[in-house]
């Protein structure tokens, strides 16, 4: 499951209607002199990352254990504004992210893996000028992107063991612009490929490829992928005006599509689990605002309550789709 794309993840494990209603409990927490805060992963003992804006307008990294303490955090060697923005967290603690640095007047972005005790080891893809991680595993094993060509914005994909070897892939030997997305245990991987259309692919642990599009879609995109082989992600369909909606394609390769609303204009899920339940967000088309909603196994739909990230729900930020989110920052 990717862990990096879990803002929308967080916000379901706190806002899930419950029919004990008194049972349920909100935490709701900034860091020191933040205005804007991302959370951007959560592991299984309730460790959080993400990233917060404070009030000089630089960025930090920050870690926030199950008992509430919370660690900020920088790169060294990142330069401007933005030092740190974590992607992902595991099970051991071990924080994955990316930073800018300036060299000769030019600012690339580059990888970095936070251990729990604070420990940074910075990394590169071989030959990258731009390295965008995306996701790690329980095992430590990293996927993402990186870009090895100054004059295109087209990516390719690597794996990271970890011991820190690399294994770079491109989706076909034809094509660039390969977006790894999502890591699971198994070291599959969840993704896609292309540029004005885009075709969803899934990479075993061997390399394998298998690929999948949806009928009648411009573009699958596949955002998330759980131990069991289950894909979540979004199409872009032709036939219903163009519009963003869910899919999710099982382990035997049975693909559903979905609207989490009869409203929605987009259905963009972010997150699925081991049960092939889907997290994620929706835009309504009556008047433009974000939900966020639960898909269970079952197909019940259920809506949560309405992101406002202007009020006191800032730390719960509205999700965006994370290979849009990691290239629309921009260092300052």
């Amino acid at each position: 499951m990717n862990q990096a794309m879990s803002s929308v993840l967080l916000l379901s494990l706190f806002l899930v209607p419950s029919t004990r209603a008194q049972e349920a409990s909100y935490v709701l927490f900034n860091a020191p002199n933040a205005t804007q805060m991302d959370v951007t992963g959560i592991n299984n003992s309730g460790n959080i990352t993400g990233d917060f804006l404070d009030t000089t307008g630089n960025y930090h990294g920050f870690v926030r254990d199950q008992v509430g303490t919370l660690t900020v955090f920088d790169i060294p060697d990142a330069s401007g504004s933005v030092p740190a923005f974590p992607a992902s967290i595991n099970a051991a603690g071990d924080v994955l992210g990316f930073f800018f640095k300036t060299t000769e007047g030019i600012t690339f972005s580059h990888g970095f893996l936070r251990d729990r005790l604070g420990n940074v080891t910075v990394f590169d893809a071989p030959n990258a000028i731009d390295t965008t991680p995306t996701s790690i595993n329980n095992s430590g094993t990293i996927t993402g992107t990186f870009r090895d060509d100054r004059n295109t914005v087209l990516s390719h994909s690597f794996v990271r063991d970890s011991q820190g070897n690399f294994t770079v892939f491109d989706a076909t030997t034809t094509t660039r612009n390969t977006q790894a997305i999502s890591i699971n245990d198994k070291a599959d991987i969840a993704g896609y490929f292309g540029s004005s259309s885009t075709t969803g692919f899934i990479r075993d642990s061997r390399g394998n490829f298998t690929f999948f599009q949806a009928p009648n879609a411009l573009v699958t995109a596949s955002q998330s992928i759980n131990n069991r082989g289950d894909v979540a992600g979004f199409i872009q369909d032709v036939s219903a005006g163009y519009n963003l909606r869910g899919f999710v394609c099982d382990r035997l390769g049975k693909m559903t599509v979905f609207d989490a609303s009869p409203n929605a204009s987009s259905t963009i899920p972010y997150s699925i689990n081991d049960r092939g339940d889907v997290t994620g967000y929706f835009v309504d088309a009556a008047d433009g605002l974000y939900h966020g909603f639960l898909r269970t196994r079952r197909e019940i739909l259920r809506s949560l309550m309405l992101l406002d990230c202007t009020r006191q729900l800032l730390v719960l930020t509205t999700a965006v789709i994370l290979s849009v989110r990691l290239r629309t920052r921009t260092a300052v």
